[in-house]
């Protein structure tokens, strides 16, 4: 602001003619063109172009369009400055101001992603959504890579299941969204947690869908166990949900073929209207 009092001052101070009135507008739209920033130094290339356009303003308001060439023997320099007498301290006004538009929109947008930044490194270190309690998925991945190694090691099954209603929910695009999921699904979580073991994982996968994992547990087993999951939800007025199932090792070697397998039965189990579905128990 007191760049523009000063600059506008000197230039109505040189300019008392009909062009005095357009550097007012040209440095307002310097302005808003550097902190739009539609591309970068926008500010100060806009600048260029409105001192051009305050010459041309002068040109034509004092001389016309066809006095120009009768004043051809007249030095250059004197034809601009007899034109647009103001031109030095509009330059010198639109670019400090376009500068400083580019400056101050850099540092918003510097600061924004900072402020991001500081959301998800917080975002990252509450392992539950909320005050849903329910687990995130990457705070969910680290017991489960746990859990498969050491099925592994000991020649043990593991199950993984996907639990969602009916319609699918859709990818969770942000935080706030799989929050928002989570709140659906919280009365099922604690349905999950209330029937199944303590051992056993529940979180929220990244499709929105609860995902339990249940070590040492085989595909009939972790089949008994939803089921009476399904029925419980139905005498509680919870949705009974459609569940994908995936058996390690033969579903998967790990936790992200577990998944994804796990995720094509639950897609199969919406769209067959089938209460739970697994490659093996359709064979």
């Amino acid at each position: 602001m007191a760049w523009m009092a000063a600059t506008l001052s000197a230039t109505s101070y040189l300019d008392a003619g009909p062009t005095r009135m357009l550097p007012p507008a040209l440095q307002a739209v310097t302005t808003i063109v550097g902190l739009w920033r539609p591309m970068p130094y926008a500010g100060s290339l806009f600048a260029v172009l409105g001192t051009l356009l305050y010459l041309a303003s002068g040109i034509v308001a004092r001389f016309g369009v066809s006095g120009v060439a009768s004043r051809a023997d007249v030095p250059l320099t004197s034809l601009l400055l007899s034109a647009a007498p103001g031109i030095a301290t509009v330059f010198l006004a639109l670019q400090g101001t376009g500068w400083l538009a580019d400056l101050l929109a850099t540092r918003t947008e510097r600061d924004e992603a900072q402020r991001q930044n500081d959301r998800q490194l917080i975002e990252d270190l509450v392992p539950t959504h909320g005050e849903t309690g329910l687990l995130k998925w990457t705070f969910a991945l680290r017991p489960a890579r746990d859990e498969i190694l050491r099925a592994r090691r000991y020649n043990s099954q593991l199950s993984l299941a996907l639990l969602g209603p009916r319609e699918s929910l859709g990818e969770g695009d942000d935080a706030a969204a799989l929050d928002e999921m989570a709140i659906r699904q919280a009365p099922l979580a604690a349905l999950l947690k209330e029937h199944l073991r303590p051992t056993d994982v529940v979180a929220l996968y990244r499709t929105g869908d609860i995902a339990v994992l249940m070590p040492q547990t085989g595909l009939q087993g972790a089949l008994i166990a939803l089921d009476k999951v399904r029925s419980e939800a139905s005498k509680r007025d919870i949705e009974a949900p459609a569940v994908g199932l995936a058996e390690f090792p033969d579903d998967g070697a790990d936790i992200e073929e577990l998944a994804s397998e796990a995720e094509h039965a639950l897609q199969f189990a919406r769209e067959s209207e089938l209460g739970i579905v697994s490659r093996n128990l359709l064979l």
